[in-house]
């Protein structure tokens, strides 16, 4: 083959609908310990034709492939639990990019937000959620027992964390309660597909508030329908549900619920003391093209015109 015709060969497959579809979800956050709130759900970007993005917004663009570059694939780990009545931890991006190789291009998801924790933490006294791809549960039992600046008296209102908003990836966490009656509701994460909600009596001495996570996701990327990245419960007396997608829920004892492996799910708060919150899911980054790639370090699936390669780890894909 000619020198002209391998490179309009090679124009023809980048240019001519050699497409990648991608779906990446970060690490969820880990829920807060201590009448702890609930974990955000890891950023969910998805470019799936026919589908939504997390918020749920539009899906973003799908990505022309540059040949002869390795894309390089991170998948971010779930927050790690915290120590004992503390806050939890955010999740880990995922990313997929092929910049360090010469090629053009770079998609990152947020890790979820962290739920916080009711013991009264230095550096960090307001008990407001952590920021991420979809924010954690904020708390009130601690800090305004501490003092503290998110809630000085009973029926003060403390702020679930925000969403990242560039691009939307998810969605808030949910708010708390401070109160003198033993229910403190902490406030669920927030989930690809919804906000964390609150059901039952909410408000100054909620006594029968559930704080619940907000839903994740679903999509079809591998040719059947998944959902993925639920926010965790929070914890109150009762506690509250997780999100759909593999959140972990409220829990009023011990141990705290984890969030399943690969969904980016948040984990769930726990409303007894002297216990760490539930650990985040971990992340996934799944590609899809009607080219097969020229190399992977995952093997490829099929499903109707499309191979479609799945990472649960850190990996590599390029196409020629």
């Amino acid at each position: 083959m000619t020198g002209i015709h391998q490179l309009l060969l090679t124009t023809f497959a980048a240019s001519g609908g050699a497409t990648i579809e991608y779906l990446i979800i970060a690490g969820g956050g880990s829920g807060g310990g201590h009448v702890g709130a609930g974990a955000g759900s890891g950023g969910f970007r998805s470019s799936v034709i026919g589908e939504t993005s997390g918020g749920p917004t539009t899906i973003e663009s799908t990505l022309a492939i540059e040949p002869a570059i390795s894309y390089q694939i991170v998948v971010g780990g779930g927050g790690t639990a915290s120590g004992a009545d503390n806050k939890g931890n955010n999740g880990v991006d995922s990313s997929l990019k092929n910049t360090a190789g010469g090629g053009s291009q770079s998609v990152i998801s947020k890790g979820g937000g962290f739920g916080n924790g009711g013991g009264a933490q230095a550096g960090d006294v307001n008990g407001i959620g952590g920021i991420g791809g979809s924010g954690g549960g904020g708390t009130a039992y601690g800090f305004s027992q501490a003092g503290g600046t998110g809630a000085t008296a009973d029926g003060r209102a403390v702020s679930g964390g925000s969403r990242v908003t560039d691009p939307i990836q998810g969605n808030a966490g949910g708010q708390a309660y401070s109160g003198s009656q033993g229910g403190y509701p902490a406030g669920g994460g927030g989930g690809a597909a919804q906000a964390a909600t609150t059901t039952g009596t909410f408000g100054p001495n909620s006594i029968a508030a559930f704080p619940n996570g907000g839903n994740g996701l679903a999509s079809s990327i591998t040719g059947s329908a998944v959902t993925r990245a639920g926010g965790g419960g929070g914890s109150a007396s009762p506690v509250g549900t997780a999100g759909s997608g593999g959140a972990g829920a409220g829990h009023p004892s011990s141990p705290a619920p984890n969030a399943t492996a690969n969904t980016g799910s948040g984990g769930g708060g726990v409303h007894a003391g002297n216990q760490p919150g539930g650990t985040g899911g971990s992340g996934i980054v799944i590609v899809r093209s009607k080219v097969e790639a020229a190399s992977a370090s995952v093997t490829a699936s099929t499903s109707g015109d499309y191979y479609i390669y799945s990472f649960t780890g850190a990996g590599g894909i390029s196409w020629s």
